[in-house]
């Protein structure tokens, strides 16, 4: 029987986005994890922090990208547009220098290696999107997603565990 643990981390960690004015992502403990070896065929986390919710599959399978879902951030308007921050494993696995990020993302945050993946929210505060994550991701071995919106300040962290191939 696998075992969940609720953790939440109202501190905030920041990195070089934190000091934009457009967007930030910061990584605490994480929301949710899974004790033990998971099963493969398993596990969809929710992680919720105020009005903000992410839905992540806790297992990742080698060479595949995660799938996230989102709602409740802060949305897309006729004027702005409302982004979230991916950061992985508290912002330490840095973006590769030939992928870049879309080109209406603010060049701070751009500039900032840390910033895994930006994600455009739409008018009704959701995203639906699927992520990248770094060849070099062991079988076995355990990560965090770190999802974030600097302009409400809110953010998740999800531990993922990464699986054989399918």
């Amino acid at each position: 029987m696998t075992t969940r643990s609720l953790t939440r981390s109202r501190g905030l960690h920041m990195s070089l986005l934190g000091l934009t004015a457009s967007a930030s992502i910061v990584a605490g403990a994480p929301a949710y994890s899974d004790d033990g070896v998971p099963d493969v065929s398993a596990s969809c986390l929710v992680a919720t922090e105020e009005d903000a919710t992410v839905h992540v599959s806790s297992i990742l399978h080698a060479g595949e990208p995660v799938h996230a879902e989102g709602s409740g951030w802060g949305p897309s308007s006729g004027t702005t547009r409302g982004f979230v921050i991916v950061t992985l494993d508290d912002g330490k696995e840095r973006r590769p220098a030939d992928t870049n990020l879309p080109d209406w993302v603010p060049a701070a945050v751009a500039r900032d290696r840390s910033a895994w993946a930006v994600l455009e929210v739409g008018a009704d505060g959701s995203f639906s999107a699927d992520i990248a994550v770094p060849s070099t991701w062991e079988v076995g071995s355990g990560h965090q997603i770190a999802i974030g919106d600097g302009v409400t300040g809110t953010y998740v962290t999800v531990s993922v565990t990464v699986v054989d191939a399918q």
